[in-house]
């Protein structure tokens, strides 16, 4: 079997995942593609199928082309920033 790409989230947590569990939104805490699949729609088709069923979602997008994808599915700025793993990123939010 060869897997393509797969999707993580889980509830979101106040205080930057520190915190208390918030009622409502999602994290995404991964998505990822293999590369012989990147631009072809495969990770687009894994966060529809997330957003279908949680339409509140939240991630930090580090470089412009995960924050692409991101938008591309109705995402916003949530008007928050960070370092994540090394690369300036931008905390994004779908809301239903």
């Amino acid at each position: 079997m060869l897997v393509t790409g797969c999707v993580y989230a889980e509830v979101a947590r106040d205080q930057d995942g520190d915190g208390p569990m918030v009622p409502g939104p999602l994290h995404l805490s991964l998505l990822c593609v293999a590369a012989a699949h990147r631009r072809g729609s495969v990770g687009q088709a894994l966060l529809a199928g997330l957003l279908k069923r949680f339409p509140h979602v939240s991630a930090w997008a580090p470089g412009e082309d995960s924050a692409a994808v991101l938008r591309a599915l109705c995402f916003a700025p949530a008007g928050r920033t960070a370092v994540v793993r090394g690369m300036a990123a931008e905390q994004l939010v779908r809301e239903p």
